[in-house]
């Protein structure tokens, strides 16, 4: 949708800016996006390190990490509260 690509358009500015501003060393962007992949290798020119943390099937993103973090069924379960783990589901293969 518009809205998403605004924000999506938001973190690849700041990623950007504040990479040539020098307010960061390592970039890390949870996100599976594949439009991102322009953005974090611009980043990376700037001798910036960059983790992605993403599902398994996020192709394009996965190619110009420095790092990725998988997001697993099993790496997000322990995020859920005892009682939500039991009735959520998070589909580990998207």
């Amino acid at each position: 949708t518009f809205v998403e690509k605004g924000v999506d358009i938001a973190i690849a500015v700041d990623m950007l800016c504040m990479a040539f501003g020098d307010g960061y060393d390592t970039a890390i962007l949870v996100s599976s996006d594949g439009d991102f992949a322009k953005a974090v290798e611009a980043v990376r020119d700037t001798g910036k390190h960059v983790e992605v943390a993403a599902f398994p099937r996020a192709y394009h993103i996965r190619q110009v990490a420095d790092k990725i973090i998988d997001l697993t069924e099993a790496s997000l379960k322990p995020l859920f509260l005892a009682d939500d783990a039991e009735n959520t589901s998070v589909a580990s293969d998207r």
